[in-house]
């Protein structure tokens, strides 16, 4: 992608593989899981065509980034998820 970051598309990632892994190994309901799994894959795929459109448009946000950049991105242990894979994936 590009210099601007993949970091709410982490997010997606993260628990899109949460939903996986719970459905794989626990007894958790699984509409929690299937949840959690379609959460993941929204937010990972708004992430990715927001840089897409990034190509043609610098300038554009997607709404779940201008919400993420306002809220979570502030939590601590999200930008320590951010760094890691940002170290990770060698951004």
């Amino acid at each position: 992608m590009d210099d601007k970051g993949f970091h709410h598309g982490y997010i997606g990632l993260a628990l899109l593989l949460t939903g996986l892994l719970m459905t794989i190994f626990t007894q958790v309901n699984q509409g929690v899981n299937d949840v959690i799994t379609s959460l993941g894959l929204v937010i990972f795929f708004d992430d990715y065509y927001q840089h897409r459109r990034q190509r043609v448009e610098p300038d554009y946000r997607s709404l779940l980034n201008q919400i993420y950049g306002r809220t979570l991105y502030k939590v601590p242990i999200i930008r320590k998820i951010n760094t890691f894979f940002d170290k990770l994936l060698q951004k």
